[in-house]
């Protein structure tokens, strides 16, 4: 299906559309994801013929388009005039002021955990201060780079969970050292783009909140281990919606409070592998979703990856050496900015992760994700065929979703978060 993006030439930013450059044409097809991949934004592949006006040489710039759904259910779901404010004000300008704060300071390796940014607009209406129907992010397609996403269902080896947590942990660690050593620059260019917005608290209806949580507890059922836990487990999920609904009124713990993802699992990471089919370098991107930035506490990033995007057997035996890595890369990155660590020893980052799993909505997020993490790939509705009586589907969950329901169970009555 051909899809057409208007006045595509004036979202290129000059970096990308050089002077003496012009754009003869540009092909853009629908789907980079297939249905049941990603929820938010519909994804267009652009490539984009630009021809040196010099000596006539053609270049193509494959890319990729996020634009704004079209249905109007999922477009008030995702809050999308907000959160595609929020993501673009993210690659346009947190990641150069990052970086530029990294380069002041003498850092040599700056982060590199987006695709390339090749522009992006709200509206046609360059007055507009959200977005509408004309809102376009045009980045890098990674894929034509051969990256590529991992099996949702099957998650993360050690190897490739380590490459995101690194990452994770600078994307955490660089915007805190921005905080504290030129918090007037920090309010400037990244506190805009920090406005709360959530699914769960501000999407999800009372009565999808009681669905979900009747969900889990049904599936924990099946399981006669899981049973002790099931009173537990309930006044658990219903704590964290209730805590949920207030974040936006909450003051978040410092000094560790920073920008937070809050939807990194398996689909919104991209690796490219090596021949020996390892992975060689990870970006924390794919289509991805930047969308839900907010401020809060690192925790609830790294507990919602491990635990989601992580296969069972290497949580139970690398979870140590997984936040041991996160923790040595995070104080790195800190150190380097000149920021004294006192304060994140490795007692007080165990402590984040405990204030994280307690007062967040992170313990809930973990087991309500199960059901878009482990959709059946054949039954999956495409993003714009997406309504309210089917947005949250309560089909028969698959041997892996009760496997990774009980293991998260197992893992967290172990850490006493589920009190």
């Amino acid at each position: 299906m051909t899809e057409t993006i208007k006045n595509l030439e004036s979202v290129f930013r000059p970096k990308v559309l050089k002077p003496g450059k012009t754009i003869t044409r540009y092909d853009i097809e629908k789907n980079v994801t297939a249905a049941g991949e990603n929820y938010g934004s519909v994804l267009l592949s652009v490539d984009v013929t630009i021809k040196d006006d010099t000596d006539g040489k053609p270049e193509i710039v494959r890319a990729v388009a996020k634009t704004v759904p079209k249905n109007d259910f999922i477009k008030n779901f995702f809050m999308s005039s907000l959160t595609f404010k929020k993501e673009l004000g993210f690659y346009s300008t947190i990641v150069p002021t990052l970086r530029k704060f990294q380069l002041d300071h003498g850092v040599e390796s700056l982060i590199d955990f987006t695709a390339d940014f090749y522009g992006g607009r709200l509206s046609l209406n360059q007055e507009m201060l959200t977005a509408d129907e004309n809102a376009v992010i045009l980045m890098e397609n990674l894929r034509a780079k051969d990256y590529q996403i991992f099996d949702r269902m099957t998650g993360f080896d050690f190897d490739a969970a380590c490459l995101v947590i690194k990452n994770l942990a600078l994307f955490h660690a660089v915007p805190l050292a921005l905080k504290l050593r030129n918090p007037a620059l920090f309010k400037e260019k990244i506190e805009p783009y920090l406005e709360f917005a959530d699914v769960f608290s501000q999407s999800v209806s009372e009565d999808m909140k009681k669905e979900s949580i009747e969900d889990i507890l049904s599936l924990a059922k099946e399981n006669p281990e899981c049973v002790p836990y099931l009173d537990a487990l309930k006044k658990k999920c219903e704590k964290c919606y209730r805590l949920h609904s207030e974040a936006a009124r909450r003051m978040e713990k410092e000094p560790f409070a920073t920008v937070t993802h809050n939807d990194l699992w398996v689909n919104n990471s991209m690796m490219k592998l090596g021949e020996n089919g390892k992975p060689i370098r990870n970006k924390i991107v794919s289509m991805i979703d930047y969308q839900f930035i907010n401020y809060g506490s690192p925790g609830k990033d790294l507990i919602f990856f491990i635990f989601n995007s992580v296969k069972n057997e290497i949580i139970r035996t690398k979870y140590n050496e997984m936040i041991r890595l996160y923790h040595q890369t995070f104080t790195t990155a800190l150190i380097q900015l000149g920021v004294n660590i006192r304060r994140f020893s490795w007692e007080n980052f165990l402590e984040e992760l405990n204030q994280a799993a307690d007062n967040t909505f992170v313990i809930c997020q973990c087991f309500v994700m199960l059901r878009p993490i482990f959709a059946v790939k054949e039954l999956a509705t495409d993003v714009e065929n997406l309504r309210n009586d089917n947005i949250l589907q309560y089909k028969g969950a698959s041997v892996e979703h009760k496997q990774k329901l009980y293991h998260l169970i197992e893992e967290f009555a172990k850490r006493n978060w589920l009190q």
